[in-house]
């Protein structure tokens, strides 16, 4: 059945002006699916499923995709004047996937890196490996997903700037966790090295290995020396 589109448009602002879709459908006799599609802008006659946006640069859209795979579907609908249901629709129809995948880690490293820590634990045992690490619990929103064709990993990169956060230092050896501290905004070499020196290598024993990653607080050559003097050794993840 065709609809009027003065119909169509005395719905949307029905729905618009607080009603809901299940009393727009009773008051205009108008199926639910039909306003579930002037709402996103579809037209009537095509199925849901089966749109297929006209004039669509399919190559376009895979280029824009290889290019920006963190874009938004509300974004990527803006730029080929569509709606977020038809992009979606043409994403899926040319294979496309989303997807989230944190930046590249070296093989060659890793395999390096887990070598050298299974020789210190065989010398000196698991307990000789102490693990050191900082994460946060911020109110920043980045972007969870990613497009790219099937089959094929996704690669993009968290900032880890945000507008507050509140972080939290902690040690592991083994199962057992120790030395945590809470505070406000990120940790920065100053207080990382106040950390280590009243709280965390009081608890050390000589010999053990301190495992970090390499953030940039981690590699100040005060922490290098704190270590050195506990009689502990570094060990940095593979980049």
């Amino acid at each position: 059945m065709a609809y009027s589109e003065d119909l169509r448009q005395r719905v949307r602002k029905y729905v618009a002006n607080g009603g809901s879709k299940a009393e727009a459908s009773r008051l205009f006799d108008v199926s639910r699916t039909a306003i579930y599609r002037w709402l996103n802008d579809e037209s009537p006659s095509k199925k849901p499923g089966r749109t297929k946006p006209d004039k669509l640069d399919e190559q376009a859209l895979l280029e824009d995709v290889r290019r920006y795979p963190d874009k938004l579907l509300r974004e990527r609908a803006e730029a080929f004047s569509m709606s977020i249901n038809g992009i979606w629709i043409a994403l899926k129809r040319l294979g496309i996937k989303k997807t989230l995948k944190y930046s590249e880690r070296c093989h060659k490293k890793r395999i390096a890196y887990l070598r050298q820590l299974r020789e210190k634990v065989k010398r000196s045992g698991s307990d000789s490996i102490v693990y050191l690490d900082e994460s946060g619990f911020n109110s920043g929103v980045y972007r969870p997903h990613g497009w790219g064709a099937k089959g094929q990993r996704v690669y993009g990169d968290c900032s880890g700037k945000r507008l507050s956060r509140t972080s939290l230092l902690l040690a592991q050896c083994g199962l057992k966790r120790f030395s945590p501290l809470l505070f406000s905004w990120t940790c920065a070499t100053a207080l990382f090295n106040r950390w280590l020196e009243k709280s965390l290598i009081p608890l050390l024993r000589e010999g053990q290995t301190v495992v970090l990653d390499n953030a940039a607080i981690h590699k100040s050559k005060e922490t290098e020396q704190l270590i050195g003097k506990a009689g502990c050794e570094l060990l940095f993840l593979p980049s």
